[in-house]
């Protein structure tokens, strides 16, 4: 009986600390110091986060396009985008462009705004945005039409296996379609606190003797 009772304060510890401990850290990428910076085959940009620790590196292989300084430009909103932040980062209306982000480290999901370039949603929402990480997964997001005259949306995963590295593309009715980013957030897994390995190894300690004890 000593036996159970111990096992079940065991399993009740590990459970209460589990439950405050965060399963996840969001970080920022702040898009705004790097306006006017394009990335393509001439260079890719590079945004410390907000945990002063991950770096995201924005990048394309497609060929720059004629006039312009990289296959995508971070520049101001002006008004577009209701839903997206003060500075994105887009394909300057070049369709078919492929954009790659690459992390410092590995990370467990990723989020962002996002917008359409079909004007009016003429494909009758089939506005699709499509991710792909380093690892094989897949994971797709629908913008809808509202205010704006473009649609616009959000792309949110979470929670699953590291990946450091990703690319996006976009499309409309199964067409190439301009691609343009806001908001941009990473998550990473955050290790247990120091203070939940002593506990669980205090805990594993007090089993230990008491049943060696019996």
């Amino acid at each position: 009986m000593s036996h159970r009772i111990l096992g079940l304060a065991l399993a009740a510890a590990c459970a209460a600390t589990f439950a405050v401990a965060p399963a996840h850290a969001d970080t920022i990428y702040n898009f705004d110091p790097v306006s006017g910076q394009s990335v393509g085959t001439a260079g890719s940009v590079s945004i410390l986060g907000s945990d002063g620790a991950t770096t995201a590196t924005f990048s394309s292989s497609d060929p720059t396009p004629t006039g312009l300084g990289g296959a995508f430009t971070f520049g101001p909103n002006g008004g577009t985008y209701s839903q997206l932040g003060n500075t994105v980062l887009s394909s300057n209306g070049f369709t078919g462009e492929t954009l790659s982000v690459s992390f410092s480290q590995a990370q467990t999901g990723v989020s962002f705004d996002f917008a359409s370039g079909d004007a009016f949603n003429a494909s009758g929402g089939t506005d699709i945005l499509t991710l792909i990480t380093n690892t094989g997964g897949v994971y797709t997001a629908t913008a809808t039409l509202g205010s704006d005259l473009f649609p616009e949306g959000v792309f949110s995963i979470s929670g699953i296996g590291p990946f450091t590295s990703f690319t996006i593309t976009q499309s409309a009715a199964g067409s190439p379609d301009t691609t343009t980013i806001a908001d941009f957030k990473s998550i990473a897994p955050v290790p247990l606190p120091n203070t939940v390995w002593l506990l669980l190894g205090g805990l594993g300690l007090i089993a230990r003797r008491r049943l060696t004890a019996v």
